[in-house]
This record gives C-alpha cells, structure tokens and sequence, in this order.
C-alpha cells in the first residue's frame, strides 16, 4: 500500500533537502578557504624569511662560509619556533645539496626535485603535507644575489598551533551546520 504525501509534505522535505545540500556546501567551502588561507599566509612568512637570510647573507662570498650560514639559521630557528628546518642549498658540481641545516644530519644531501623547480624557475614551491597529527609547509624559494640564482632555501614549518584551534572551529562549525 502506497502512502500518499500532500503536496505540502513534499515541499517541505524538498526545500529541507536543499537547505542541507546549501548548507553543508557553504561549510565545505569554507573549511577549504581557511585552509588555502593558513598555508599561503605561512609561506608568506617563509618567503620573509628567506628574504631576510637573503639580506642577512650580504655577498655571495659569505655563502661559503659554512660556521657563518649555520649561525644565521640557528637563529631564524630559535626566534621562531614554528620553523621546523632550515636548509641552505647551493649547487656543487652541478647538483643542489644541503650546504647547511639546522639538522647537521642533512648536511651533504641531495635535495628534492621540488628545490630544482624552484632553482630553475626562480620560483616559489609550496609543499603542504597533512597527516591525521601533523600539518607542515615546506617553502622552497631561490637563493637570489643581484639577480643571480645559486642554490635555494627550504624552510619547514609547523602549522600545528593554527590546526589545533582550527579542528575545534570546523568541529564546531560542522556540529553547528547539522
């Protein structure tokens, strides 16, 4: 036996449906643009950064100074704490490696191919990397003295602190939306 509905019943569930769908796309959307918004405002800071190692680092002669360049980024670590590694990358014989680390283990390394992107292009590379406890940028930009490139920076940072309240608000906003 089939129930008939009247036509007000079926308005209703019909403008209830949509309601949810407009509902819960708004939140979607904005959960991804507060997203889009804390990595680009952390690769900002990066860039700053990299723009103060760059103005720190007067010559090109100073980037062989390898005790000076740890100095340097031993400090941007520890007047930042959401940096999380820095690496100055230089290229020898033809390759990127890690000339300096604040992880003295790194040392040596050949770097990403994000790095060559970036060295190759002059550009900036952003690497965001969410997992279910931790949300970290990588920003790689180009070493660049009077215009010439010759290695890049790669700074981690923690976006922990700005995630943790941020789950809160899309836990909240999401338990709202319903």
């Amino acid at each position: 036996m089939k129930a008939k509905l009247s036509l007000s019943i079926k308005l209703t569930l019909i403008v209830v449906l949509v309601s949810a769908i407009v509902i819960f796309t708004l939140t979607y959307i904005n959960i991804e643009q507060q997203t889009s918004f804390f990595e680009k405002t952390y690769s900002e800071k990066a860039v700053a950064f990299t723009q103060a190692l760059d103005t720190t680092i007067e010559q090109y002669d100073e980037l062989k100074g390898k005790e000076l360049l740890q100095s340097y980024i031993l400090h941007f670590s520890e007047i930042n704490p959401e940096i999380l590694q820095i690496n100055i990358n230089l290229l020898e014989q033809g390759e990127l490696k890690v000339f300096v680390s604040s992880e003295e283990n790194n040392v040596g390394n050949p770097v990403s191919h994000y790095n060559y992107i970036s060295f190759e292009k002059g550009s900036i590379v952003n690497i965001p990397n969410h997992t279910a406890d931790t949300h970290t940028i990588t920003v790689i930009t180009p070493t660049n003295f009077s215009g010439n490139f010759t290695g890049t920076y790669e700074i981690m940072m923690s976006m922990g602190s700005t995630y943790a309240v941020f789950d809160i608000h899309v836990r909240n906003l999401v338990l709202f939306s319903v």
